[in-house]
Order: C-alpha cells, then structure tokens, then sequence
C-alpha cells in the first residue's frame, strides 16, 4: 500500500476519497500518514498529520507523537525532536524508557 511505499500523494488521495464518501479517518490513518511523512524526513508535514487529527477529534498516541519526533530526528533537526518529546510527557504520553 502507500504507507509501505511511501507514496505521500497515494496517502492524502485515500483521505480525501474517504472522507468524499463520508468516512471520517481514524487514529489509525493518521498514524500511517504522519509515518509516511516520517520516512519522508518531512517533520512539518507530520506535525500536520497531528495537528490534523486534533482538530478532527482524533486522540494523538506514542505513535502519533513518534512518528514527529522521528520525522525531525531523521530531517537533522534535534531541537525540534526534542521539544515533542516533551509535549508527549505534557500530554501523557511519554516513550519507552
């Protein structure tokens, strides 16, 4: 699928064709999309991905927080990484030891 390839375009196309038959996406989609902008090394868009999924009612989990803290780890930018590993403690939500 497009999460496997990470095919960015493939993945908002999916949204946007579920939600034009009115399915809403999930936690779970979320995920996979701020995943696919992990791999990507796009810590902006899966910042968006979670801000997203907020704004649609969706809860952000480990998962959702990883994939940010992954994308800006990846994309060089530690600062950033570092600061959502706090907003994960904030939001109860804290990684692994």
């Amino acid at each position: 699928g497009c999460a496997r390839q990470h095919n960015m375009s493939q993945a908002k196309e999916l949204m946007g064709d579920m939600e034009s038959v009115g399915i809403r996406p999930d936690g779970a989609i979320f995920n996979i999309l701020a995943g696919i902008h992990a791999s990507a090394r796009d810590p902006s868009g899966a910042e968006s991905a979670l801000q997203r999924m907020v704004k649609d009612h969706a809860v952000p989990d480990i998962t959702t927080f990883g994939a940010v803290v992954r994308a800006s780890g990846r994309s060089g930018d530690f600062e950033r990484a570092e600061a959502w590993l706090l907003r994960m403690s904030v939001a109860d939500c804290a990684p692994d030891e």
